[in-house]
């Protein structure tokens, strides 16, 4: 499998502590930056799972990461928390790596933008 296909991420969003989609944001509103991970290996894949956010410069306000395992056809959402301090246009963007040491990407880069308001 070729090593972007092998823990493809789609559908980046912004959601609330419950799983619920934002189309905006509040200043000091904790959310949740979550993509769609899916292993459609017949073995397991560790993975690490980062997000970026930039600020309207392309300043990075925030940068996190968890790892974590796939099993074979497993599917996960891995998220992030994040809390804005200043109103504006952010992209948030996910990288799923081998690891944090080896930044073998598993998949393409996913964006997304976020409105806080």
């Amino acid at each position: 499998v070729p090593p972007l296909e092998r823990a493809p991420a789609a559908n980046l969003r912004t959601v609330d502590a419950f799983g619920n989609s934002l189309s905006t944001v509040s200043v000091d509103q904790q959310v949740q930056i979550t993509a769609d991970l899916a292993n459609g290996q017949d073995r397991e894949q560790a993975f690490a799972y980062l997000v970026q956010i930039q600020d309207g410069n392309g300043v990075t306000v925030s940068l996190a990461w968890i790892t974590g395992s796939l099993s074979a056809g497993q599917s996960f959402s891995p998220a992030l928390s994040w809390i804005p301090t200043d109103a504006g246009e952010y992209t948030a963007t996910a990288f799923v790596w081998e690891s944090v040491d080896n930044p073998t990407a598993l998949s393409p880069p996913v964006s997304t933008t976020i409105t806080v308001q």
